[in-house]
């Protein structure tokens, strides 16, 4: 399927997060798997996330719209930034208290992992994260919500 900058940036965010499920390997290896998933999982179409009964560290991106055209580098025309929450869904049974640090962890690993020079795809000038919040889902589950933005260049 052919993709625009955007489109590769929503991509690039999944490959950097997410392990490859035919292949085993990239992603980000959280640090604590005591209790949890020991790689984040892309949680494809389907039931709606929060609805999704057996997952611990799924990862579905949401597109929240162009918010505006500037540059956070340099003054140009043709710099579009546009939002996204990236949604993770955890399952926390009866380790309630650990799992709250492992989401805490979690958030700053990938924000770091995915703000790297290095991460970068053609054409996006580079990630940044806003702030996360956290939902109980039921009594043994949380969705964390990340608000990340996305800086691209030019309309392909």
């Amino acid at each position: 399927m052919a993709r625009g900058v955007s489109g590769d940036a929503i991509e690039k965010l999944y490959d950097i997060i997410c392990r490859n499920e035919d292949t085993g390997l990239g992603g980000i290896t959280p640090t604590d798997t005591s209790f949890h998933s020991s790689y984040f999982k892309r949680y494809f179409d389907g039931e709606p996330i929060d609805d999704a009964s057996d997952g611990d560290r799924l990862v579905f991106i949401s597109y929240t719209g162009h918010v505006e055209d500037n540059s956070l580098a340099h003054p140009s025309k043709d710099h579009w930034t546009f939002g996204m929450v990236v949604q993770i869904r955890y399952h926390t049974g009866d380790h309630d208290a650990h799992s709250q640090v492992v989401m805490a962890d979690d958030f700053h690993l990938i924000a770091k992992t995915a703000m790297a020079e290095s991460q970068k795809p053609t054409g996006v000038y580079g990630y940044y994260f806003r702030g996360s919040t956290v939902t109980p889902v039921d009594e043994e589950s949380y969705i964390m919500a990340i608000e990340v933005e996305a800086q691209v260049h030019g309309a392909s």
